[in-house]
């Protein structure tokens, strides 16, 4: 069974060859049309059409970028407090070091 869409990776390659694209097709179109006005005209309609190709691309892989940035900000908890130099265990007791409000929901004054 093939995985769902959003499962996957973005497919950078593609948003890079279309990059390419569009300055080939620029540069071939500066090359080969003499006239001013028509060679700016079909710059500007290449430079629009690529465009909205890419558009296309963030649309279509917009939940995969999502969820890429997602997995590289989500990470344990013990992971987040040594990067932020607390310890969650106590190294004497190996238990945790956090404090936790008894039942009931008072605190001890």
């Amino acid at each position: 069974m093939e995985p769902h869409l959003i499962e996957r990776r973005p497919s950078w390659w593609l948003l890079y060859a279309i990059a390419a694209v569009m300055v080939v097709l620029v540069a071939l179109v500066e090359t080969s049309v003499h006239n001013e006005g028509a060679r700016m005209t079909l710059e500007i309609v290449v430079v629009i059409a690529i465009f909205a190709l890419m558009l296309r691309w963030i649309r279509t892989n917009r939940g995969r970028i999502e969820l890429s940035e997602a997995a590289k900000t989500q990470r344990p908890a013990v992971e987040t407090a040594l990067t932020n130099g607390v310890s969650l265990v106590d190294t004497r007791t190996g238990r945790s070091s956090r404090r936790r409000p008894p039942l009931g929901g008072r605190r001890p004054a």
